[in-house]
């Protein structure tokens, strides 16, 4: 019986470990932004205003690697950016982020997987907001911030080769930025980010 459940621990230690592998990979896409919108908060009052921008798409694109400790679970490492967003208002731009993601893998057959990802991102953007909205002058007004955020995923892959997958995914965030303060004031700006790519992995 003790033979037979080491032979049983040795079995899936050589199945895990012949499943373990580094990987990297390249993602682009669309991403789509709803629901941005301004606030002014202060000790004495809060105001929030939708904020409007000439198109709500964005190009997406990242770079993604990660660790697979076995047929189910991996982590996962990206950066990415998106394009900017213009408005009369406010205009986005420089938006980038870097995350860290665990990766839970449903494999149905040999070559395709169902996967699931949640995990942070450290999220940073630039903002060039109208002064009529801060200050009630003309002219605009840069700002920088960043922020840490939730980041999830959905997506399938299918395995080309031994070595060499095709994936598509679905991916969302929602981060929250403190634009600027002034004196009592606070201006923070939040959009929810969706973003649909198609990419490939190489496993080594």
């Amino acid at each position: 019986m003790l033979k037979k459940t080491w032979l049983t621990v040795a079995l899936l230690t050589t199945c895990s470990m012949a499943n373990a592998a580094p990987y990297i990979g390249a993602s682009i896409g669309k991403a789509t932004f709803d629901d941005i919108s301004g606030s002014i908060k202060s000790n004495t009052y809060n105001a929030s205003e939708k904020l409007e921008v000439k198109d709500n798409e964005s190009l997406f694109g990242k770079v993604f690697g990660g660790y697979t400790f076995n047929e189910y679970i991996s982590l996962e490492g990206a950066i990415g950016g998106y394009d900017a967003l213009d408005g009369s208002v406010v205009t986005v731009g420089d938006m980038k982020f870097l995350a860290i993601q665990p990766k839970l893998t449903l494999p149905i057959g040999d070559r395709f997987n169902l996967f699931a990802k949640a995990g942070l991102s450290y999220f940073n953007a630039e903002f060039k907001v109208s002064n009529s909205v801060l200050t009630g002058d003309e002219g605009h007004t840069t700002f920088s911030e960043t922020t840490v955020t939730g980041l999830y995923g959905l997506g399938a892959e299918f395995a080309i080769t031994k070595n060499l997958a095709l994936q598509v995914e679905w991916e969302y965030m929602k981060p929250e930025l403190d634009v600027a303060k002034l004196g009592s004031e606070k201006v923070t700006v939040e959009a929810e980010i969706s973003a649909f790519s198609v990419g490939m992995s190489y496993r080594f």
